[in-house]
Protein backbone atom coordinates (compact mmCIF):
# COMPACT_ATOMS: atom_id res chain seq x y z
CA UNK A 1 0.00 0.00 0.00
CA UNK A 2 1.04 3.55 -0.69
CA UNK A 3 -0.05 7.05 -0.67
CA UNK A 4 -0.79 8.86 -2.97
CA UNK A 5 -1.44 12.60 -3.99
CA UNK A 6 -3.77 15.55 -2.95
CA UNK A 7 -7.41 15.09 -4.63
CA UNK A 8 -9.26 18.25 -4.71
CA UNK A 9 -13.28 18.11 -5.98
CA UNK A 10 -14.31 21.56 -7.14
CA UNK A 11 -18.27 22.57 -7.18
CA UNK A 12 -19.63 25.31 -8.54
CA UNK A 13 -18.65 27.29 -5.10
CA UNK A 14 -15.29 26.60 -5.45
CA UNK A 15 -13.32 23.33 -4.12
CA UNK A 16 -15.06 21.77 -1.11
CA UNK A 17 -12.51 18.90 -0.33
CA UNK A 18 -8.42 18.24 0.14
CA UNK A 19 -7.24 15.23 0.63
CA UNK A 20 -3.43 15.02 1.05
CA UNK A 21 -3.38 11.76 0.96
CA UNK A 22 -5.60 8.45 -0.17
CA UNK A 23 -4.53 4.99 0.66
CA UNK A 24 -3.96 2.78 -2.72
CA UNK A 25 -3.23 -0.96 -3.52
CA UNK A 26 -0.21 -1.61 -5.49
CA UNK A 27 -2.33 -1.41 -8.91
CA UNK A 28 -2.64 2.37 -8.24
CA UNK A 29 -6.27 1.59 -7.74
CA UNK A 30 -8.23 2.85 -4.37
CA UNK A 31 -9.77 -0.02 -2.48
CA UNK A 32 -13.29 -0.71 -3.25
CA UNK A 33 -15.41 -1.81 0.34
CA UNK A 34 -16.05 -5.37 0.68
CA UNK A 35 -20.19 -4.86 0.67
CA UNK A 36 -21.04 -8.38 0.13
CA UNK A 37 -19.50 -9.58 3.06
CA UNK A 38 -21.01 -6.85 5.07
CA UNK A 39 -23.67 -8.37 8.29
CA UNK A 40 -25.28 -5.33 9.41
CA UNK A 41 -26.59 -3.99 5.57
CA UNK A 42 -29.60 -2.20 6.93
CA UNK A 43 -27.36 0.56 8.77
CA UNK A 44 -25.87 1.16 5.89
CA UNK A 45 -29.37 1.99 3.84
CA UNK A 46 -29.89 4.30 6.72
CA UNK A 47 -29.03 8.06 6.23
CA UNK A 48 -27.01 9.91 8.43
CA UNK A 49 -27.95 12.60 10.03
CA UNK A 50 -25.67 15.21 8.15
CA UNK A 51 -26.99 13.82 5.23
CA UNK A 52 -30.68 14.73 5.85
CA UNK A 53 -28.96 17.77 6.65
CA UNK A 54 -27.92 18.92 3.36
CA UNK A 55 -30.80 17.47 1.72
CA UNK A 56 -33.18 20.27 3.98
CA UNK A 57 -30.67 23.15 3.34
CA UNK A 58 -29.06 22.64 -0.66
CA UNK A 59 -30.95 23.99 -3.38
CA UNK A 60 -33.66 21.79 -4.58
CA UNK A 61 -32.63 22.09 -8.12
CA UNK A 62 -29.20 21.51 -7.96
CA UNK A 63 -26.82 18.97 -8.61
CA UNK A 64 -24.54 16.85 -6.32
CA UNK A 65 -21.91 14.32 -6.57
CA UNK A 66 -22.28 11.32 -4.03
CA UNK A 67 -18.74 10.52 -4.06
CA UNK A 68 -18.21 7.13 -1.99
CA UNK A 69 -21.90 6.82 -2.69
CA UNK A 70 -21.52 2.49 -1.60
CA UNK A 71 -25.45 1.40 -1.49
CA UNK A 72 -26.99 4.71 -1.77
CA UNK A 73 -28.26 5.37 1.58
CA UNK A 74 -27.76 9.10 0.59
CA UNK A 75 -28.42 9.31 -3.11
CA UNK A 76 -31.60 7.87 -2.98
CA UNK A 77 -32.27 11.12 -0.11
CA UNK A 78 -30.75 13.22 -2.47
CA UNK A 79 -32.78 11.87 -5.36
CA UNK A 80 -36.31 12.31 -3.11
CA UNK A 81 -35.68 15.69 -2.05
CA UNK A 82 -35.59 16.88 -6.09
CA UNK A 83 -31.64 16.97 -6.23
CA UNK A 84 -29.90 15.79 -9.67
CA UNK A 85 -27.82 13.10 -8.18
CA UNK A 86 -24.31 11.69 -9.44
CA UNK A 87 -23.51 8.32 -7.88
CA UNK A 88 -19.94 7.11 -7.59
CA UNK A 89 -18.51 4.35 -6.16
CA UNK A 90 -15.39 2.48 -6.95
CA UNK A 91 -17.55 -0.99 -5.90
CA UNK A 92 -19.59 -2.30 -8.62
CA UNK A 93 -21.44 -4.83 -6.30
CA UNK A 94 -22.87 -1.81 -4.35
CA UNK A 95 -23.50 0.25 -7.66
CA UNK A 96 -25.31 -2.23 -9.01
CA UNK A 97 -27.46 -2.87 -5.87
CA UNK A 98 -28.22 0.83 -5.80
CA UNK A 99 -29.06 0.37 -9.60
CA UNK A 100 -31.83 -1.57 -8.79
CA UNK A 101 -33.19 -0.07 -5.78
CA UNK A 102 -33.39 3.30 -7.91
CA UNK A 103 -35.63 1.49 -10.52
CA UNK A 104 -37.96 0.16 -7.73
CA UNK A 105 -38.24 3.53 -6.41
CA UNK A 106 -38.49 5.38 -9.59
CA UNK A 107 -35.79 7.59 -9.08
CA UNK A 108 -33.52 9.59 -11.76
CA UNK A 109 -30.15 8.82 -10.40
CA UNK A 110 -27.01 8.12 -12.41
CA UNK A 111 -24.79 5.56 -10.94
CA UNK A 112 -21.33 5.62 -12.25
CA UNK A 113 -17.84 2.92 -10.87
CA UNK A 114 -14.83 3.93 -11.31
CA UNK A 115 -11.69 5.33 -9.03
CA UNK A 116 -12.11 8.42 -7.90
CA UNK A 117 -8.25 9.30 -8.38
CA UNK A 118 -10.22 9.70 -12.00
CA UNK A 119 -13.09 11.16 -12.38
CA UNK A 120 -14.64 11.42 -15.96
CA UNK A 121 -16.69 14.81 -14.12
CA UNK A 122 -15.11 18.69 -15.37
CA UNK A 123 -14.75 20.94 -12.59
CA UNK A 124 -17.91 22.74 -11.99
CA UNK A 125 -20.36 20.09 -13.26
CA UNK A 126 -22.00 19.58 -9.78
CA UNK A 127 -23.41 22.56 -7.09
CA UNK A 128 -22.67 20.28 -3.90
CA UNK A 129 -20.50 17.29 -3.30
CA UNK A 130 -21.28 14.79 -0.89
CA UNK A 131 -18.19 12.90 0.40
CA UNK A 132 -18.83 10.05 2.49
CA UNK A 133 -16.18 10.04 5.14
CA UNK A 134 -15.77 6.21 4.72
CA UNK A 135 -13.95 6.93 1.19
CA UNK A 136 -10.89 8.26 3.47
CA UNK A 137 -11.42 5.95 6.41
CA UNK A 138 -12.38 3.04 6.01
CA UNK A 139 -10.13 0.03 6.97
CA UNK A 140 -8.34 -1.63 3.85
CA UNK A 141 -8.94 -4.99 3.04
CA UNK A 142 -5.85 -6.13 4.97
CA UNK A 143 -7.24 -4.28 7.74
CA UNK A 144 -10.27 -6.02 8.46
CA UNK A 145 -11.04 -8.73 10.93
Amino acid sequence: MHNTGTVVLVGRMGPVIAMDWIRMDKSGLSNSWDWKSVKDIERWNEPSEEGHYYADVWNRNGSVLDLGCGLGRHSILFASHGLKVTAFDSSEYAVDELRKRVSDLDLDIRCDVGDMHSLPYDDGSFDHNHIATGTFLHPLPHQRG
